[in-house]
């Protein structure tokens, strides 16, 4: 029987922590899902194969007896896998950025010898949706500001197919129209081989309505310089699941703001066309109220204020920091309705 080692490459915003979460513990008679420590498997390959893991990490290590303890660790996992009979499933959109290509050919020498076939698979979502979803996402992880993430194609594609050979890299398009029952998890299972009623699909990552992005951009802004950076993110973990179902509008970037991040990446995507024959432009959508500055994004935050309070109660978005609102050297708190106020006047809405 043909052994295969499948590496799963993302692309970003392309459904991978969805794919990667719905194949947790996954093992049949003929497919395994690596079973590192995370169910991402960037970390793990990252110290199995990066000459600078400890800046490259996704986590940081307090010291360099720990990141060795966990390269030991990894190593075990991955030495196990190698050995045993079953194709291999390894998924990390991270390493396709940050692997060398020197990197990449020593993880193809490890993997060689064990497997008949090496195929890697990436999806390629369009720049106009990727765009916006990348903000999105950003948000949710602290962002401040509206800068967007570059695309990156030919970054993350070209030295994998240099590495691993054009034709065992699959590159497909992240549209509902072009993947297995309109459903990325599917189209992965069918490309790993595995049948789709073997796993408990799971969605992670699901896009948060317009208001609920606003108030937790507000929340980066404005939370009081105070409360630690650990902290913070828990607060926005909670209040991310707290929002879930909060407000209708669906999130998008104007068209002002979209067609000047086309042009910034225009190689890039261009590049990324003639070599797939992909539209990566992507189609333009309306919405009814299109981000194209922080101000629009802080005024749709201040109009859902108080429904967002409702369902937040006393999570510490109440707790603002004036300096950052009017300059001043000494900070304050204030309550809710002094602070709606204040930065109301700053960007105009009264």
């Amino acid at each position: 029987m043909t052994r295969i080692c499948y590496i799963h490459l993302g692309m970003p915003k392309t459904g991978s922590t969805s794919i990667q979460s719905s194949l947790k513990n996954f093992s049949s008679s003929t497919t395994l899902y690596a079973k590192f420590s995370h169910v991402i498997h960037t970390r793990s390959l990252i110290l199995l194969f990066s000459q600078n893991a400890k800046d490259k990490s996704p986590v940081k290590f307090s010291s360099d007896e720990e990141l060795l303890k966990f390269r030991a660790k990894a190593e075990k996992t991955f030495a196990e896998c190698l050995a045993g009979h079953q194709n291999l499933i390894l998924s990390s959109e991270g390493i396709s950025a940050q692997l060398t290509k020197g990197e990449m050919k020593v993880l193809k020498e490890r993997l060689s010898p064990y497997f008949d076939e090496i195929r890697c698979l990436m999806y390629l979502r369009p720049a106009r949706g990727y765009a916006s979803s990348m903000l999105q996402q950003s948000i949710k992880a602290g962002k401040k500001d509206l800068l967007l993430a570059p695309t990156f194609f030919r970054k993350r594609i070209e030295r994998w197919m240099d590495v691993f050979g054009q034709t065992n890299c699959e590159l497909r398009l992240f549209d509902v129209k072009n993947i297995k029952n309109g459903d990325v998890i599917d189209d992965a299972l069918d490309f790993f081989g595995i049948d789709a009623s073997e796993v408990k699909k799971i969605r992670v990552n699901e896009s948060l309505s317009l208001e609920a992005l606003s108030v937790i951009f507000f929340h980066n802004l404005y939370t009081n310089s105070r409360i630690k950076s650990v902290e913070q993110q828990v607060y926005r973990r909670q209040m991310i699941l707290a929002l879930r179902g909060f407000g209708k509008e669906k999130f998008g970037l104007a068209e002002a703001v979209l067609d000047k991040f086309i042009e910034q990446n225009r190689k890039d995507i261009e590049w990324a066309e003639s070599l797939t024959g992909f539209d990566l432009h992507g189609a333009t959508t309306s919405f009814q109220t299109p981000i194209a500055t922080v101000n629009d994004i802080v005024a749709s935050a201040l109009e859902n204020m108080d429904a967002a309070r409702k369902v937040l109660n006393e999570l510490p978005i109440l707790e603002i920091d004036k300096s950052k609102i009017n300059g001043s050297s000494k900070s304050k708190f204030l309550n809710v309705s002094d602070y709606v106020r204040i930065i109301a006047r700053r960007i105009g809405l009264s």
